[in-house]
């Protein structure tokens, strides 16, 4: 059984690969919420992050040996929400909504079973399910339009 300290925060696949590559202002966005939140993953999400991972290492400018063996180590210190309520919901969200990516789908159906907010900077997929809260920090906006730019 996990014990949270904090209230949780489901965050999604884009800004997690951005604080890895501590981008600004993702990062600093990253760490205020985490003063105030748990930040907590979907079964998607890992497993999105571990294979974009294994992508950054193999660019023409990759990331380091030492870079990515702190970041797979940080990604298995997170803790992943995961439950059988979770396929059954993305199953729904795909079926409602067909432009939905599969990770997106599984961390929405994370987001509704375990009734926590989503840190993302894909709001188009998440915004119109009903029951999903958001958490859009003060410079929401700014995030959204870096997204453009990196």
């Amino acid at each position: 059984m996990i014990t949270l300290t904090k209230p949780a925060l489901l965050c999604d696949t884009g800004l997690l690969s951005r604080v890895f590559l501590a981008k600004s202002p993702f990062l600093e966005a990253y760490q205020v919420a985490i003063e105030r939140f748990q930040e907590v993953i979907s079964t998607a999400v890992f497993i999105e992050l571990q294979h974009w991972l294994l992508i950054q290492r193999g660019l023409a400018m990759p990331i380091s040996r030492a870079e990515y063996d702190r970041h797979r180590k940080r990604l298995d210190d997170y803790i992943v929400l995961n439950s059988d309520g979770v396929s059954e919901q993305a199953l729904e969200v795909g079926r409602r909504w067909p432009d939905t990516g599969v990770g997106d789908a599984y961390t929405i159906g994370t987001a509704l079973v375990f009734d926590v907010p989503v840190f993302t900077l894909n709001p188009k997929h998440f915004e119109r399910v009903k029951g999903l809260s958001l958490y859009k920090p003060a410079n929401y906006q700014e995030l959204l339009q870096s997204t453009r730019r990196t």
